[in-house]
């Protein structure tokens, strides 16, 4: 049909996102919605997958932030509390040295929420509220593990944020992953694989201004180390040999 996207139950206006990813060529979207009744996990009715076994040569998508069975979905719904302080896998097919551009197509978030885009592979974090991303791939793109859509409540620079000082690297000698610096009381660390899958999280101990956890478990690799602190988050990579 021609008309809206149908939702389960929905008797009030939405909270969404769309964000796209257009080349010269190609244009392709993606939804976020937020509603009281869905959660981090796969929601029946809410959630969707994209249509086929796999997702086209071109196009953009996300994975569950928590128990993801790797389903490429096209539309991911989210608990209205997670309009602040969640990461979501994004997913990104495309051709290497074709011109793409992720932009935020259409939104109904409130205006205090922010959007970032975090490209791991660049190492840049960009705000899409008030620009888009730009890249010109030197590879084929092709699924998860470089791209990351965030939300949160205030800027991501502040001038006074206690959590923009954190350190977090790996001591591969010890099998260890050292979070350097101070956090609050039930701050949490979560560790993503590249496929965007939650392999640990721990919580911190605030009066440490060091906390070092133990990562002889976990396979070697490329990861994404996110701490939760204060209402405030903080992402960086991370290399486990």
């Amino acid at each position: 049909g021609t008309s809206d996207d149908f939702i389960v139950g929905r008797n009030a206006p939405l909270t969404y996102l769309t964000l796209s990813l257009t080349s010269n060529s190609n244009v392709y979207a993606t939804d976020f919605y937020f509603n009281a009744d869905a959660s981090e996990g796969f929601d029946l009715g809410y959630d969707a997958a994209i249509w086929g076994e796999t997702a086209p040569a071109f196009s953009i998508y996300s994975r569950l932030v928590q128990g993801d069975a790797g389903e490429d979905l096209a539309l991911q719904a989210l608990k209205d509390t997670d309009l602040t302080n969640v990461t979501i896998p994004l997913g990104v097919n495309a051709s290497q040295g074709e011109q793409i551009t992720f932009s935020i197509h259409q939104s109904t978030l409130p205006e205090n929420v922010k959007v970032y885009l975090d490209d791991t592979v660049k190492n840049t974090t960009t705000l899409l509220n008030e620009a888009d991303y730009t890249i010109t791939p030197s590879s084929d793109l092709s699924g998860t593990g470089r791209f990351f859509l965030r939300y949160e409540e205030d800027a991501l620079s502040s001038v006074d944020s206690e959590l923009g000082k954190l350190d977090i690297y790996s001591l591969n000698d010890s099998n260890e992953l050292v979070v350097n610096g101070e956090v609050a009381d039930n701050a949490t660390l979560n560790l993503f694989d590249i496929q965007g899958r939650m392999v640990m999280t721990i919580e911190l101990d605030s009066a440490l201004l060091q906390n070092r956890i133990d990562v002889t478990n976990i396979n070697a690799g490329i990861y994404l180390a996110t701490v939760n602190s204060d209402g405030q988050e903080i992402t960086k990579k991370v290399i486990i040999e």
